[in-house]
């Protein structure tokens, strides 16, 4: 079962495909953070205890603006052990950077049609 659904315009892609997306520029308000810049934060962080990264589900939404992922995580000391995080982050002011983690997280993206 994927752990990542995405609704219908939105599209499946890779770490690659998420680099290549623009950041807009910011305004003295609002600071929009890269989406590539959160996965490899929360990688290092997961790295940096121990955990590795087993299985990875990203997506993209409007045109790239909103990006949503899975990450499912083991670790070789405990490998019963299994947990995952859900991430989220827009470029277009409408979400925050988001996680949620938990021994299983699904993320399921439904946008509005305006």
């Amino acid at each position: 079962m994927n752990e990542l659904m995405l609704h219908c315009g939105s599209q499946y892609v890779g770490r690659e495909e998420i680099a290549r997306v623009q950041t807009p520029r910011g305004t003295a308000s609002w600071h929009p953070v890269p989406h590539s810049e959160i996965i490899g934060i929360v990688s290092d962080a997961v790295e940096s205890r121990g955990w590795t990264i087993t299985k990875e589900q990203y997506g993209l939404a409007r045109s790239g603006a909103k990006l949503f992922g899975v990450m499912r995580l083991g670790n070789s000391n405990h490998p019963e052990w299994s947990r995952a995080i859900g991430l989220r982050n827009s470029h277009d002011m409408t979400i925050a950077v988001g996680l949620a983690a938990g021994l299983n997280c699904m993320v399921c993206v439904m946008l509005s049609s305006t």
